[in-house]
């Protein structure tokens, strides 16, 4: 019995410490904001953590998303100005989400990747409404309240439709039927 005991106890802590760190070259290869965001916050004083840095701040001046103006409806967190800039104060909001290790945090970073040949315009409908534009097979991602949404799109002429309950990051992948 002790050595189950033993066995069991071992084995919880090998999970709990080996869970997977970013290494440095992940993170520059990584067209994720997140992971480069994790290996940061892991490793504030490698010496490539400035040109990182920069590199996140780049990776949000490429996103787009657009806000709708009727209702309760709200721009999505990372909106881009007509000169294709993401704002000082929403990389700013960003950011220190994505270094946080505050479980209390009142918002959740949603990375949605579109896998399919078409655009997407994914709307979250809660307390409050937000938009957020995804290019054909590419990624954006969105800064939200914590809380309970309808998750609603059309994928290439099909209708996605979800309720999810966002308490943490998270990432949805969205694909294409194929026909």
């Amino acid at each position: 019995m002790k050595k189950l005991f033993f066995l069991l106890s071992f084995i919880s802590v090998v999970m709990v410490f080996g869970q997977s760190k970013i290494s440095l070259q992940q993170a520059e290869r990584t067209t994720d904001i997140a992971v480069v965001a994790q290996f940061v916050r892991d490793n504030p004083n490698h010496p490539k953590t400035p040109e990182l840095k920069r590199k996140m701040v780049n990776m949000m001046g490429g996103n787009s998303s657009s806000g709708t103006s009727s209702g309760n409806t709200q721009k999505a967190s990372n909106s881009v100005s007509s000169s294709g800039k993401t704002s000082a104060s929403q990389t700013a909001s960003l950011l220190t989400h994505l270094f946080s290790n505050d479980p209390s945090r009142p918002d959740v970073y949603v990375k949605i990747i579109n896998r399919s040949s078409c655009p997407l315009n994914v709307v979250f409908k809660g307390k409050k409404n937000y938009t957020l534009t995804v290019p054909a097979s590419k990624d954006n991602y969105i800064l939200i309240p914590k809380g309970t949404y309808t998750m609603s799109t059309m994928v290439c002429g099909a209708r996605y439709s979800e309720v999810k309950s966002l308490t943490q990051d998270s990432e949805i992948t969205l694909k294409g039927s194929s026909r």
